[in-house]
């Protein structure tokens, strides 16, 4: 889900009334699925976009931020052990334990040159990843994605996104707030916006769709908006 983040707590709670940390396995995945706007959705969107660009056997499949690797764990039971999953994630704690086949865990800095393999990938999966890299970096990222990629190959992409009009950014936003507060005190989602303000910095849908095409894609859809977190399908 997210990478290349500091080692930093944001101050919330998961389900079982424990602090959040983004480098804790314990709580995490129940913790974003009530926290991002139909975020269930957005994984049973993911795998079927996925079953269109697996070959019958041997497809590679990468999960840019696996955090916890849910969404790997979730393709291999839906596509089997056929193809190779590997997720990346700078966060020692938050990947699990060890590597199972046909599932991988790189505890990586997806930033540094020559992680990825050249053109050899069917599809990449950025969850609500790039907003938490610097700005300066996410550009090389998504051209090292695309090198990566066979020809046909796709890239999905969810992230947060600023809109461009004031009106529309504030009501998102609250009602965005009013969702969380079903599952958390108005103190921890004000502490956790604290710390996620020094940690990630969304931007609009047209400066990510600019980085999209220099990256080299050409073909570039939506297929996920909820409020003001977005998802594209980019294919090479």
């Amino acid at each position: 889900m997210m990478t290349s983040k500091p080692n930093t707590v944001a101050p919330n709670v998961d389900t079982n009334g424990k602090d959040f940390s983004f480098d804790r396995i314990e709580g995490f995945d129940e913790h974003i699925a009530l926290s991002v706007p139909a975020y269930k959705d957005i994984q049973r969107a993911v795998r079927g976009i996925v079953s269109y660009f697996l070959d019958q056997q041997g497809s590679v499949v990468y999960d840019l931020g696996c955090s916890t690797g849910e969404t790997l764990r979730r393709l291999a039971e839906r596509f089997g052990a056929d193809h190779h999953y590997v997720g990346f994630d700078i966060s020692q704690n938050l990947l699990p334990a060890r590597s199972e086949p046909p599932i991988t865990y790189h505890c990586q800095d997806i930033t540094q040159p020559g992680i990825f393999m050249t053109g050899r990938v069917n599809v990449i999966i950025s969850l609500f990843t790039l907003q938490f890299l610097s700005i300066e970096a996410r550009p090389k990222v998504l051209k090292a994605a695309y090198d990566a990629l066979k020809p046909n190959g796709a890239l999905i992409v969810t992230e947060k996104v600023y809109l461009p009009m004031g009106l529309f950014q504030e009501i998102f936003t609250f009602s965005h707030y009013d969702m969380k507060a079903e599952h958390f005190t108005h103190d921890q989602i004000l502490e956790k916006q604290f710390v996620l303000r020094q940690i990630m910095k969304p931007l609009s849908e047209a400066e990510n769709l600019q980085m999209f095409y220099a990256a080299g894609f050409t073909k570039v859809e939506t297929f996920y908006q909820n409020l003001n977190f977005k998802g594209w399908l980019c294919v090479k």
